[in-house]
């Protein structure tokens, strides 16, 4: 039960002293440190105080997902994997990088935003979710009648029915993407990132009431969510702050070369911005299931 983890954190977090007099850079710089030292009893005291420090996030995220249909158990794990993956970066603790945040709670709160992004893409792709929302991929990324060709064909494969954990899903795409690095096409690499680890869909709320067999009232909520082309060019033209250490870190590219295509994009208007999504579409058409299928 999650009350009962609760309150195992408040006991480790206690041996800390007021740990909620202690602001969150400090936790967060402690708990790296212990991780660096493998030092587990400081590792469990600085991480329960900041899961207690964070603890509001479960709840929130309970109430702006509940189409998922999870458990708060459920959004606890998201919340350690994003303290756990701020821990890996530490944005703060660089200040010469481009990107930094400015303060861990910045950094913390990065993170939850892609921890929970990465899991919903995961659940597009795993198709044992159906039951949980109705996911639809169907939109053609051509205006070309005679190309039927979805966001769909390009993101899933019955592969990934069998693809269950997030980081074999996720290491399939980087793959990928680092393929079109490597074939000269940082622009694209960028969009396909957005694709994928972000959420560019349009989700509409759809309520059904129904009567079973019994005479009983059921109230029935689907959620389907479908490509937003507005929202991919919305996010490529205003990329996150720190978009550009993570592309780095995440991928194989030199700096200059990335430079250069952040700055070819920053530079270019919505129109041109559709364009460069059009042209990356059409040339990864085809290819990318051939690369999911090795």
């Amino acid at each position: 039960m999650l009350i009962d983890v609760k309150r195992d954190c408040v006991n480790y977090a206690k041996q800390l002293g007021d740990y909620q007099s202690i602001d969150i850079d400090t936790l967060a710089t402690k708990y790296c440190e212990a991780l660096d030292n493998n030092d587990m009893p400081n590792k469990n005291r600085y991480l329960s105080a900041l899961i207690l420090r964070f603890w509001y996030v479960i709840d929130k995220l309970y109430k702006r997902d509940y189409q998922l249909k999870l458990e708060y158990e459920d959004f606890f794990g998201w919340l350690v994997e994003a303290i756990n993956y701020a821990a890996k970066y530490r944005g703060w603790l660089k200040p010469n990088a481009k990107g930094k945040t400015p303060n861990a709670q910045s950094c913390i709160n990065q993170c939850i935003a892609t921890i929970r992004s990465q899991h919903y893409y995961a659940m597009n792709l795993d198709k044992s979710k159906v039951n949980q929302s109705t996911i639809s991929l169907d939109r053609v990324l051509s205006s070309d009648d005679s190309n039927t060709t979805t966001v769909g064909d390009l993101l899933e494969d019955s592969d990934y029915e069998n693809a269950r954990n997030w980081e074999q899903s996720a290491e399939v795409v980087k793959s990928y993407i680092q393929t079109i690095i490597n074939d000269g096409r940082p622009i694209d690499a960028i969009i396909l990132d957005l694709v994928a680890f972000n959420e560019v869909e349009k989700q509409t709320k759809k309520i059904t009431k129904e009567i079973d067999e019994n005479g009983n009232k059921l109230i029935k909520r689907e959620v389907e969510s479908e490509f937003w082309a507005h929202k991919l060019v919305k996010m490529l033209g205003n990329l996150p702050e720190g978009y550009s250490k993570y592309f780095a870190d995440t991928y194989n590219i030199g700096s200059e070369t990335l430079n250069a295509a952040l700055e070819k994009v920053k530079a270019s208007n919505n129109q041109k911005l559709y364009r460069y999504m059009r042209k990356c579409f059409d040339s990864c058409r085809g290819n990318l299931k051939q690369a999911f299928l090795r």
